[in-house]
């Protein structure tokens, strides 16, 4: 019989005890290659201003929003409605009743069910004056909305009834063909009440336990370092969806930004890759390179409640001395050259003839050299000379390319020949978003991506009081004309007043587009789920990805 002595005992322990550190150790690391392996990781830029759906206007808060939360439709990356909260609806045959049923198995992370109840306490809040949502425009068209917005009547009056616990109906003051669009929108996502009622000052003080009804919630949120998310199992389509755990960086440089991806740091950049180095970028990452056209315009507003900016001339001489097609094919390298509030290539180009049409705007013959010299004399009109220059500062978040500002500024300060000051002031998102809101500046970056594929997502904009409204312009033919478009009985009469009121609102010389956008950007080949063809809203979820 073999046997072993103390000495060979001895080694055979030490090898059993080694192999199982060994084992333990490979384990380990296979476990977090997996983990890592799980995480999909994107950069979002900056930190995320809000994650309050009813004061979601920016586009890195909307991107967070896509994974936790979900209203009754929304947009598929083919820019097409579908169906998400509600799992059909009718409309009446007067088209002022909109009745949607509920997904019985849809359910907040909390466990409890999203219920009609939930939907009409969020329409409520959000057209309530104390805690009145930034998107509550689109909200106007329900039955007794603008009187509940101006405080006249009860929030329970709203036209937005529980039929039973699956049912909502909602009812319109009259009908608008835009009105299932809205409905797209955050502001138009339901709230758990059961939570939100009881703590409405501090719902979203603990981030994880914010109540979310999308693919995802909130496992952690460091401000200004990252928002992981972790798939929610409480979610309806949760057997579909295929990432378990989410990412979301907030790197600001568009460098770094770069490197990190390089690296194998993220999945998806976040910055528009420059233009001018478009054959560096396909070259160096192939197919990881991605470009695709967006329903974006690049654009300043003015302060039309700053006395600088109150005098139209001011505004007409330094929205026509802005050379875009240099700004454009020279600096950007990309996009394509935009004069018009609502974007030239809205509806397969209906706008884009304004630019022509608009006697107002025969000044767009002229050399640059006349521009220039009509311009000048419009500020000396003005009042100002040299001793006494225009003097303003434009400002825009640091996480924006500085070219563009520059161009800005430098025309500005060379082509009046001392007539004019531009300074820059560059600002944190958050800072920049919250003097944006609150009128704290002259001129502004006011970038806009459209929210759905119609002309009004530009044109609202503009009307009076919107919260979007940077420009605090107001002229009540626009609003009138807004009004109308919306309740157009077929497209064309739509458009038609849609493009009266842009007239009026280029006339008026009151935020300088400069450019229809491009988005270009690195996505890595171990991602699958995008659709960028078609994709002119920039909507995805990563409740569409997997990794292949």
């Amino acid at each position: 019989m073999a046997f072993f002595n103390s000495k060979n005992n001895f080694i055979f322990i030490v090898l059993i005890i080694c192999g199982l550190v060994l084992f333990k150790i490979f384990n380990g690391n296979n476990k977090e290659k997996k983990n890592n392996g799980d995480c999909y990781i994107e950069n979002i830029s900056t930190d995320v201003p809000t994650f309050d759906p009813h004061k979601i206007t920016d586009n890195v808060s909307w991107r967070v929003a896509m994974d936790i939360y979900e209203g009754l439709v929304g947009y598929n990356q083919k820019g097409e409605i579908i169906m998400l909260g509600a799992e059909n609806y009718n409309i009446s045959d007067d088209g002022k009743i909109y009745t949607f049923f509920l997904r019985k198995n849809a359910k907040w992370s909390t466990g409890d069910p999203v219920t009609a109840d939930d939907y009409v306490y969020s329409f409520q809040k959000a057209l309530t004056p104390e805690t009145l949502g930034d998107y509550f425009e689109q909200l106007l068209l329900i039955k007794n909305a603008e009187s509940i917005k101006n405080g006249l009547q009860s929030p329970t009056s709203l036209g937005v009834e529980a039929v039973d616990d699956f049912t909502l109906k909602i009812e319109l003051e009259h009908p608008c063909i835009e009105f299932i669009h809205y409905l797209t929108l955050w502001i138009a996502a339901p709230l758990c009440k059961q939570v939100v009622s009881q703590n409405e000052n501090s719902w979203l003080a603990n981030h994880r336990l914010i109540p979310t009804n999308g693919a995802y919630k909130i496992k952690e949120y460091i401000p200004n370092g990252h928002v992981l998310l972790v798939k929610n199992d409480f979610y309806w389509n949760a057997k579909n969806v295929k990432i378990n755990n989410v990412k979301f960086l907030m790197i600001g440089d568009r460098s770094a930004d770069i490197n990190k991806f390089t690296t194998g740091g993220e999945h998806v950049t976040y910055f528009n890759l420059p233009g001018e180095n478009k054959e560096f970028f396909e070259n160096k990452y192939k197919s990881e390179y991605v470009s695709y056209d967006v329903l974006a315009q690049g654009k300043m507003s003015f302060n039309t409640r700053s006395e600088k900016f109150k005098d139209l001339k001011v505004r007409k001489a330094l929205f026509m001395t802005i050379d875009r097609e240099t700004l454009v094919n020279k600096v950007l390298k990309q996009g394509f050259v935009s004069y018009l509030p609502i974007l030239e290539c809205m509806n397969n180009g209906y706008f884009k003839d304004l630019l022509t049409e608009n006697e107002e705007f025969n000044w767009i013959k002229l050399s640059f050299k006349d521009r220039v010299a009509l311009a000048k004399d419009l500020i000396m009109q003005a009042g100002y000379d040299k001793d006494f220059p225009l003097t303003f500062t434009l400002a825009y978040p640091n996480s924006k390319n500085k070219k563009i500002f520059e161009f800005f500024q430098t025309t500005w300060n060379t082509v009046f020949d001392g007539l004019v000051k531009c300074n820059l002031l560059s600002e944190e998102w958050k800072i920049f978003l919250i003097n944006q809101s609150n009128g704290k500046y002259e001129v502004c970056h006011s970038d806009w991506m459209a929210d759905y594929n119609l002309a009004s997502c530009f044109s609202m904009l503009y009307t009076t009081g919107n919260g979007c409204n940077f420009t605090n312009f107001s002229n009540p033919d626009v609003d009138k004309l807004y009004k109308e478009s919306l309740l157009a009985k077929n497209n064309i009469d739509y458009l038609k007043k849609q493009k009266e009121l842009a007239r009026i609102i280029m006339n008026s010389y009151v935020s300088i587009p400069y450019c229809g956008n491009k988005f270009s950007r690195l996505v890595s080949n171990k991602i699958g789920g995008f659709e960028f063809v078609n994709n002119n809203l920039d909507r995805f979820s990563s409740r569409d990805l997997f990794f292949k």
